[in-house]
């Protein structure tokens, strides 16, 4: 998370064993709350996608061309996408609430205005 720009604690936790359970290690971090939605995504990202991507293309593979022609990444994940727009249009929408004119960062609004030309002096 560190990496991330993201300040944090990293706590180990040692579970008791139980009779029908041995005992157990955990990791909690701690982040300000102000990081906790991105420390969330950072944990994500680096701890599930890796994964996700793997059992995501051993299931395309056992898919015939029929089915893999069939469907589109957006169609399987049409609710990530959703929620990932959603997100976009939330965050926008707040810095309109705000009136604050600094761009989002990679929006399509700041990319755009990237590619513009640029007026000469």
């Amino acid at each position: 998370m560190e990496a991330a720009g993201i300040p944090c604690y990293v706590e180990l936790i040692e579970d008791p064993p139980e009779p029908s359970s041995p005992a157990t290690q955990r990791l909690r971090a701690m982040v300000p709350g102000n990081f906790n939605l991105q420390a969330a995504s950072v944990l994500e990202r680096d701890t599930f996608n890796n994964r996700f991507e793997a059992e995501w293309k051993t299931h395309l593979a056992t898919l015939s061309d029929e089915e893999l022609t069939a469907i589109t990444p957006e169609a399987a994940f049409c609710g990530l996408f959703d929620r990932v727009e959603r997100v976009k249009r939330a965050y926008a929408e707040e810095f309109a609430h705000r009136d604050i004119k600094q761009l989002i960062p990679n929006s399509p609004r700041a990319r755009a205005q990237e590619k513009a030309p640029r007026p000469r002096s």
